[in-house]
């Protein structure tokens, strides 16, 4: 028995033979898994995903200052309210002092019979407050009492031009109230002056003001009714 070859199958002009499977482009043959694509890290972190976050999280920041000095902004109102409800007091002593703030905003901004002098109503205070330490020795003078004092140490005073005293009958100064033994005395006149022109000279001696007596006044009362209005 005659066997015959086989004859092998012709290749094709430039190509593989049938039987060989052809390579894949890029060289990688079919039968081989295509290799999954993988996004690296910094892939990632340098898409658009990674910008979205950082926008995000300066927004964030950005309101954690706002938000943060609107609490201050706040907090600092607040307290210039809370001052100014109290002014000069410390805080320490807010609590001593309240019932005073109290009572004189009642009584400077609801008082009944009308509006009142704020600077009266706190000298009040202050003369209260030395009296309240039962001291015969220490008082407080407004302003114009203090003025009035000072008049009265020098014997002189402002508007009359003159300088006055007080006397008794033996030559000492300084007595009150006016009264036979405690006369008001001219020491001396200055040239031009009211008191001058009103015929007062040193030494005289006043015991009444447009007809009406002095005793029983004061040295300071007696220079203001001389005055007059």
């Amino acid at each position: 028995m005659t066997t015959l070859p086989t004859p092998e199958p012709e290749a094709a002009e430039g190509g593989p033979l049938p039987s060989e499977p052809a390579a894949a482009e890029g060289g990688r043959l079919p039968s081989e898994p295509a290799a999954a694509e993988q996004s690296t890290p910094e892939t990632v972190q340098g898409g658009s995903t990674g910008r979205r976050l950082g926008r995000a999280g300066w927004i964030a920041l950005a309101l954690v200052f706002v938000l943060g000095g609107g609490t201050l902004f706040i907090s600092g109102y607040a307290l210039g309210r809370q001052q100014s409800a109290t002014p000069g007091t410390p805080a320490d002593q807010e609590a001593l002092f309240q019932p005073f703030w109290d009572a004189y905003t009642a009584i400077v901004n609801q008082y009944a019979a009308g509006p009142v002098d704020p600077k009266k109503v706190v000298e009040g205070a202050i003369g209260g407050m030395f009296g309240a330490i039962g001291d015969p020795f220490s008082l407080y003078l407004t302003p114009d009492q203090f003025t009035s004092s000072l008049s009265g140490i020098s014997g002189q005073f402002e508007g009359i031009g003159a300088t006055l005293t007080t006397s008794n009958g033996s030559g000492t100064q300084g007595c009150t109230p006016i009264a036979a033994t405690c006369r008001l005395t001219v020491v001396s006149v200055i040239a031009g002056a009211p008191a001058q022109k009103a015929g007062l000279l040193a030494a005289d001696v006043v015991t009444a003001v447009d007809g009406t007596s002095l005793d029983g006044q004061t040295i300071d009362q007696a220079v203001a009714r001389i005055r007059g209005p």
